[in-house]
């Protein structure tokens, strides 16, 4: 992910970790936006290609000293021929079968006849205003949470489940943003395990991209009122 901030990973509950002052916060009223659902806001689409392999998987590849002799042999066939050593070549192609694999998926949006590239996924996100997209100008910069929800976060049963959260923050002047990861929803739809297994290798690769996108969809909504500067990044497992 090729973003200039730090990432803080959180496991312990977000009411500790910021300062008390926020329960003194103005509090604002609060929007929500359904990506998909909410009129105006299109779900984001994550493609996934050889620019993709040459600009964001490939050069990972360079800092990782398991590639150097003497190599590991391949013992599992769907990452390749069996006997074969792991390098650089190795990984390549097989992110690229990997890749090849997640162009395959069909997602919630598509039409199974004539699916559409990419993957469309949903990010649910709550901020201060009235209105959904508008910020108010008086309260700006915005600090940003990203919630990434752990495995089976994504599931209908569960959808609002985080919604108490996403307005407690939006109330005290955070967008709080929930994407909806691409592996937790093929889970819940039911997808054959072997589709699965065939992306297994780059789901924290997509996880990485998909809150990248996620960044930049929050900057769509109005890029001078958000702090870019001021951001966290919260894993619930």
């Amino acid at each position: 992910m090729r973003k200039g901030f730090l990432i803080l990973i959180i496991t312990l509950n977000l009411y500790f970790y910021y300062p008390q002052a926020l329960l003194w916060a103005q509090e604002y009223s609060v929007s929500i936006i359904e990506t998909g659902k909410t009129a105006g806001f299109d779900s984001p689409t994550l493609h996934l290609n050889i620019c993709t392999a040459l600009l964001h998987f490939f050069p990972q590849l360079f800092h990782n000293r398991s590639l150097q002799e003497p190599f590991i042999i391949n013992e599992d066939e769907k990452r390749g021929a069996i006997g074969a050593p792991i390098d650089f070549c190795f990984m390549a192609a097989m992110i690229l079968n990997k890749i090849n694999a997640f162009n395959q998926l069909i997602d919630p949006y598509d039409n199974p006849q004539n699916p559409a590239s990419g993957y469309t996924w949903d990010i649910k996100i709550f901020h201060p205003g009235d209105t959904p997209g508008q910020l108010p100008a008086e309260g700006a910069p915005y600090p940003i949470i990203i919630f990434c929800p752990g495995a089976g976060g994504n599931d209908p049963r569960i959808y609002d489940a985080l919604d108490w959260m996403g307005t407690y923050y939006a109330q005290r002047g955070y967008i709080f943003a929930i994407p909806a990861f691409i592996e937790n929803v093929l889970e819940i739809d039911g997808i054959p395990n072997e589709e699965l297994e065939s992306i297994s290798e780059i789901c924290a690769d997509i996880y990485a991209l998909q809150v990248s996108q996620t960044i930049d969809y929050l900057s769509f909504i109005r890029l001078g009122l958000l702090n870019s500067w001021r951001w966290d990044l919260v894993d619930n497992t």
